[in-house]
């Protein structure tokens, strides 16, 4: 990989009661989402729905666990 198309890595922070497994899924799932926009992977409404999936992922769970999807 050119090194110009380099991003810097995000940095996804626990939230409380999080396991490290869950933390490791969730951070995974965020990634793939990003480098999804980054490299212009998303239709029209797949970015919608990507931009939607990416803010409940960055939010705390309001109420008992959060389930979390397979990568994109």
């Amino acid at each position: 990989m050119n090194v110009y198309h380099k991003w810097s890595k995000t940095q996804t922070k626990p939230f409380p009661g999080e396991s490290d497994a869950e933390l490791r899924q969730r951070t995974a799932e965020i990634d793939a989402i990003i480098e999804g926009f980054r490299w212009g992977r998303f239709t029209s409404a797949e970015a919608e729905a990507m931009d939607k999936r990416l803010q409940s992922l960055q939010q705390p769970p309001q109420t008992g666990r959060r389930q979390v999807s397979g990568s994109y």
